[in-house]
């Protein structure tokens, strides 16, 4: 006869949300590495000072962060497997900057149709 197992006391609130937001992490890792390549691959035919190139690594990844996690916040709510999603989350990172610009449009277009 094998022992039952205890259930585990309930997690408190704030170590439940915390959990939660850990879940993005992999992804939005992912989205920051794609931030990373898109720097290095723009430096890649330039001449230019270890600094330069360092500061623009740290703008992508930093840019690359939040539109992953912008669009991790998305598709959360989805039923898209979740190695899909982090498919889509570091692609997201590698294209930040445009990406964050289309999610504004969008964002401010479907807001003008809000009758507030």
């Amino acid at each position: 006869m094998s022992p039952v197992p205890t259930p585990s006391p309930a997690l408190p609130d704030w170590l439940a949300s915390l959990y939660h937001w850990l879940e993005a992490l992999p992804a939005v890792g992912l989205a920051v590495l794609g931030g990373v390549v898109r720097a290095l691959i723009a430096h890649k035919r330039k001449a230019c000072p270890l600094r330069v190139l360092l500061l623009d690594v740290v703008i992508g990844a930093v840019t690359a962060f939040f539109a992953g996690f912008v669009t991790w916040l998305l598709l959360e709510s989805t039923s898209i497997p979740g190695g899909i999603q982090a498919g889509i989350v570091g692609m997201a990172g590698f294209s930040g900057p445009q990406l964050l610009s289309i999610f504004s449009r969008k964002l401010l277009a479907g807001a003008e149709k809000c009758d507030l």
